[in-house]
């Protein structure tokens, strides 16, 4: 049998106070999936009251989709003319508006500065009494500053006449 002498101490002396543990922030990129909107959306975009964001999904490509739930009772027609209306106040084209009221479905296709978008309307598959609004759109073109070519300017009305002239800068002359 071996004893360790630490054993042997008293049974009631008090355990070492453990270092409290710090929340270290953790940094997220605007890569990842999340339930906040992403500083990416369309400045304005338009949302209806009360909806709730379940879900900000990750890029594919240069594509994001946010998943939002409307509250109970919201009313398909009134969540479609909402948004049919409101995108076209904030200066969206619409195209390829398609509305289904027997299957309580909406979609629209639109453009705002070159960039793409559609939104879906229909029943939430668990709560029926609820609309699922899909929003998909592009994402804005990140350049970066270090891969973009100088642009160099030229002064073209320099003193003196020009030294070459081109091939056709004789009318008198005529080709074969």
């Amino acid at each position: 049998m071996v004893i360790l002498p630490a054993c042997n101490g008293p049974k009631d002396a008090p355990a070492p106070a453990a270092a409290p543990v710090q929340a270290v922030a953790k940094e997220t990129s605007p890569y990842e999936a999340t339930n906040d909107l992403p500083a990416d959306l369309f400045k304005p975009f338009p949302t209806y009251k009360d909806v709730t964001v379940q879900h900000v999904g990750r890029p594919r490509g240069v594509m994001r989709e946010i998943w939002f739930i409307s509250p109970a009772g919201t009313g398909f027609r009134e969540l479609a003319s909402y948004y049919q209306d409101e995108l076209a106040k904030d200066g969206f084209r619409l195209s390829s508006p398609l509305m289904l009221a027997g299957r309580k479905t909406f979609s629209c296709q639109f453009t705002k500065d070159g960039r793409q978008g559609s939104v879906r309307i229909f029943p939430a598959d668990t709560d029926k009494t609820r609309m699922s609004i899909d929003l998909m759109y592009e994402m804005p073109t990140q350049v970066d500053p270090r891969t973009v070519e100088v642009q160099e300017v030229f002064d073209v009305t320099g003193p003196g006449e020009v030294a070459q002239k081109g091939p056709n800068s004789n009318e008198e002359t005529k080709r074969n």
